[in-house]
C-alpha cells in the first residue's frame, strides 16, 4: 500500500516553523521590542492554529504596516500546510476503512498473501494477469514499501498494520478466504503466523477448511515440519508446507523422466544420472530422483557428479546408501579425459552452478563429450535449471540461440513456480491423490481410515507422490496419460499380462520403500501400531518384494484402479508415440 509519507509533512512543517521563528524576531526588531523564547515558540505555534483559533496574528498588519516578507510567507504557508495535512489525514483514515469495508462486503473465496519479496510480487502479478476473477488481499506491515507492487484495484486490496494480529486477519476476511500464502523470507516468522492463523481458524465458522500454504526455505525444515504436523491437526485448516527448490526439483523430475527412461531404458536395469556442478538445488533434485526413478529390480540409481573440487559424501546421500550410488569426478579431469564407457550409460544430464558466468560453457562441454560418444545432439537430454537470481543472463538472445543449437533445455523457475502451478497444479494432483487414498482406505489391512479432508499434510503428501508416479509407471509399459479427446485409442490395464502387472506392483513397492527411506524410516521385523511405527520411523514392509505376504502385495496393486481414477478427471491411458519431442 502506498501509504501517506508523514515524514515529508514533518520536514515541511519544521521548515515553516523555523522560518516563522526568524520572521518573528525580525518583526520584533522593527518594533524595537525584545522577544522572549517562550513567546516566540507560542507565536510560531499560532502560525499553524490561526485558521481555527483567533490569535495575535490578526493584529500584525495594524502594529506595523510592512511586516517582514519571511513572516508573511511563513504565515500563509502554514495555512496551506494545515489544509493539506488535514486532507491527507482524512484521506488516509478513509482509504484504510474503505478498503476494510470493500473486503468485508465484496471479497469471497479470495487469496491472502503475507510477506513482501520477489516471490510474493511474482505470484501477485501472475494471478492478476492470468486469473481475472481471483480476488487478493496483501497483508503488510506499516513500514513496508509497496511502491514496486501493482496498484490496488477492484479485486486487489492491501491492508497494513504494525504487526500481523488476529484483528488484521479478520479485516482481511479470513473467514471467507479460500487460501492463505505465508511467503516471508524468514521461515520462523512464517511458522509463527501459521500458529496464529490456526488459533484464529479454530474459533471461526467456515464451510470448508482454510487452505494454508507455508513457504519453508530449508529442506530439513520442510521434512521436520511435515513430521511434526503429522501429530498436530486442526479440523478447520488444511496446511501444506512447500519449498520453492523442492517444487522446482519435482517439476524437473516429472518433466524429464521420459527423456531419461524410455521402455528400452527400463530394460537396461540401470538409471545413471549426470550432474555437472553444484547448487542448492542438488539435494532436493537428488531426493526427487531417488524416490521417483525406480526399477522393478530395485537397483540403486547412480548419480555421477562433476565438481571443481572434491567434497565429502553429502549426509543425506550417506544415509540413503541402499537407494543411491553417488560418485564424484573432478571437473578438469572429467572433460580432459572423458570416461566414454560411462558416458554411454548416462540417461539424463543436469547442469547446476551458482556461478552464472560458467553455465553456458558447462553446457557446451557436456554436449561436446556426449556428441563425441554418440554422434547426436538429441541424446541424452541436457537440462539447465535457471533459478530466480539469474534470469537475465539465460534470456539473452545469443545465449538462447546457442542453447537451442546445443539442444539444451533451459527450465526457468519463474515460469514453473507460477500462480497456475501453486493454485491449480496442486489441486489436479490432489484429485488423483484423493482417489488413490480412497482406494487404499477400502483395503481391510490398511491402518489409515480417515477421510481425505481430515488427513494432515504429511499423509496427503504420500498420496500426492503416488499420484505423480502414475505417469512414470505408465511410461514403463510405453503408455501415457492423455485427454479424452485425444485421437489415440485408449488402453485398458486389464489387458496387461500377469508378468506386467507384477512388474508394476514391484515398481510401486520400490517407490514406496524409497519414499520411506527419504523420510528417515528403517526396516523392522515387528508390526507395531501406527503411532509407535511413525514415531520411531520403522516399518516391517521395508523389504524385498519377494518376501511380502500376498495381502501386503495387494496394497501395491492399486495401479489397476488408475484407469477409473483418470477417467473421473477426463483423462485416459494411451500408447506412447515412438518419438517424443520433450
Amino acid at each position: 500500500m502506498k501509504r501517506t509519507n508523514w515524514k515529508v509533512f514533518i520536514y515541511i512543517g519544521l521548515i515553516i516553523y523555523f522560518s516563522g521563528m526568524i520572521g518573528w524576531y525580525q518583526y520584533y526588531n522593527l518594533l524595537n521590542k525584545p522577544l522572549p523564547m517562550l513567546t516566540a515558540i507560542n507565536l510560531c505555534v499560532q502560525l499553524f492554529t490561526q485558521p481555527f483559533i483567533p490569535s495575535i496574528l490578526l493584529m500584525v498588519n495594524d502594529a506595523f504596516p510592512d511586516p517582514p516578507v519571511l513572516l508573511v510567507t511563513a504565515r500563509f504557508a502554514a495555512v496551506i500546510f494545515m489544509f493539506f495535512t488535514i486532507l491527507a489525514l482524512i484521506f488516509s483514515v478513509f482509504k484504510e476503512w474503505w478498503t476494510v469495508i470493500r473486503v468485508y462486503f465484496t471479497f469471497r473465496n479470495h487469496l491472502i498473501l503475507m510477506g513482501l519479496n520477489s516471490k510474493t510480487k511474482r505470484l501477485l502479478e501472475d494471478v492478476l494477469m492470468n486469473t481475472p476473477k481471483q480476488q487478493i488481499v496483501l497483508l503488510v506491515t506499516e513500514s513496508a514499501n509497496t511502491e514496486a507492487y501493482p496498484r490496488e484495484n477492484a479485486r486487489y486490496a492491501i491492508l497494513a498494520a504494525p504487526i500481523v494480529t488476529p484483528s488484521l486477519l479478520n479485516r482481511a476476511g479470513i473467514s471467507k478466504a479460500s487460501k492463505v500464502f505465508l511467503l516471508e523470507e524468514d521461515e520462523v516468522l512464517n511458522l509463527e503466523r501459521l500458529k496464529a492463523i490456526e488459533g484464529l481458524a479454530s474459533r471461526i465458522k467456515r464451510p470448508t477448511p482454510l487452505k494454508i500454504a507455508v513457504l519453508l526455505h530449508h529442506y530439513a525444515t520442510l521434512m521436520a515440519f511435515k513430521e511434526l504436523k503429522g501429530n498436530d491437526t486442526t479440523g478447520n485448516t488444511d496446511i501444506h508446507a512447500f519449498q520453492w527448490d523442492q517444487r522446482f526439483a519435482a517439476y524437473i523430475a516429472d518433466t524429464f523422466f521420459s527423456s531419461a527412461l524410455s521402455p528400452e531404458s527400463f530394460e537396461t536395469e540401470e538409471i545413471v544420472l549426470l550432474v555437472i556442478g553444484n547448487s542448492r538445488l542438488f539435494e532436493p533434485l537428488a531426493l526427487e530422483w531417488i524416490q521417483m526413478y525406480r526399477l522393478p529390480s530395485n537397483v540403486p540409481i547412480k548419480i555421477i557428479q562433476v565438481l571443481d573440487n572434491s567434497i565429502p559424501v553429502p549426509d543425506f546421500l550417506r544415509e540413503l546408501g541402499d537407494q543411491v550410488e553417488w560418485t564424484q569426478y573432478e571437473n578438469a579431469a572429467f572433460f580432459s579425459a572423458p570416461p566414454f564407457e560411462l558416458l554411454n550409460r548416462i540417461n539424463l544430464c543436469v547442469v547446476l552452478n551458482d556461478d552464472e558466468r560458467v553455465l553456458y560453457q558447462e553446457c557446451q562441454k557436456a554436449r561436446r563429450v556426449f556428441y563425441q560418444t554418440r554422434r547426436t545432439l538429441e541424446n541424452p537430454t541436457i537440462v539447465l535449471p535457471v533459478q530466480e537470481h539469474r534470469p537475465y543472463w539465460t534470456k539473452l538472445p545469443r545465449i538462447k540461440e546457442n542453447l537451442k543449437t546445443l539442444m539444451v533445455r533451459a527450465v526457468f523457475e519463474e515460469e514453473v513456480i507460477s500462480s497456475k502451478e501453486l493454485l491449480e497444479g496442486a489441486d489436479r494432483i490432489d484429485a488423483l491423490a484423493k482417489s488413490i487414498h480412497g482406494f487404499y482406505t477400502q483395503l481391510p489391512q490398511k491402518q489409515i481410515g480417515e477421510e481425505w479432508e481430515k488427513l494432515n499434510d504429511a499423509f496427503k503428501d504420500e498420496n500426492r507422490i503416488a499420484a505423480r508416479h502414475i505417469a512414470y509407471k505408465l511410461s514403463y509399459l510405453g503408455l501415457e496419460m492423455a485427454k479424452e479427446e485425444d485421437q489415440r485409442e485408449s488402453v485398458t490395464l486389464d489387458t496387461l499380462s500377469k508378468a506386467e502387472k507384477e512388474q508394476l506392483s514391484q515398481l510401486e513397492h520400490n517407490r514406496w520403500i524409497a519414499r520411506k527411506r527419504v523420510c528417515g524410516y528403517v526396516a523392522d521385523a515387528e508390526k507395531p501400531g501406527r503411532e509407535i511405527r511413525d514415531t520411531l520411523k520403522i516399518h516391517p514392509d521395508i523389504r524385498e518384494w519377494a518376501t511380502l505376504s500376498e495381502a501386503d502385495k495387494a496394497k501395491d496393486a492399486g495401479f489397476l484402479e488408475y484407469e477409473e481414477i483418470l477417467r473421473r478427471i477426463g483423462l485416459k491411458i494411451v500408447r506412447k508415440e515412438r518419438y517424443e519431442d520433450n
